[in-house]
């Protein structure tokens, strides 16, 4: 969801942002009927979209690596510990990018994250946590789905206004 969900918010503006997804689970899944009908005019940047696992190569590539939920986090940092410093869950990233502040426009990407990443301790990321965790709404009802779009929608656009200065 949060890739078709970034995708159609900077697809207008900021074609030139790359967003991938991948995870954990076996790959080579379509996306449900369900979950295009939950990510409404957004189902159209993942139209044909298989589900990938998520392999090394993909995260040194890639400059920021969101998680939905701190079980997904400690996958990437396992499989490359040198991905610590740019792997955020999604709600974690927004919550202290809003607590430092928006990347300014000069801003290389990696030193924000880099003051917005000041403090983390990786211990403090066992465990599940509401306050880090987009609950996985796989198999869920159509209202639950709707719900968790909503709330990737909501946070995706703060991110987008935190870390994407307008060109």
């Amino acid at each position: 969801m949060a890739e078709a969900i970034l995708k159609g918010m900077l697809s207008a503006h900021r074609p030139d942002i790359h967003i991938s997804s991948a995870g954990t689970l076996d790959g080579d899944r379509v996306i449900s009927p369900e979950v295009l009908a939950a990510l409404g005019a957004d189902a159209t940047h993942v139209a044909g979209h298989r589900s990938r696992t998520l392999r090394v190569e993909d995260v040194r590539q890639a400059n920021v690596i969101l998680a939905m939920a701190r079980e997904h986090l400690r996958e990437v940092v396992v499989l490359e510990p040198n991905a610590w410093e740019r792997t955020f869950t999604l709600k974690e990233l927004v919550r202290r990018g809003e607590a430092h502040r928006a990347r300014a426009i000069d801003e290389p990407l990696q030193h924000w994250l880099h003051a917005v990443g000041q403090g983390r301790n990786r211990m403090a990321l066992l465990g599940d946590d509401p306050s880090d965790d987009v609950v996985d709404p796989i198999n869920a009802p159509p209202e639950r789905l709707a719900a968790t779009a909503a709330e990737i929608r909501d946070l995706c656009a703060r991110l987008v206004a935190l870390m994407v200065p307008p060109v």
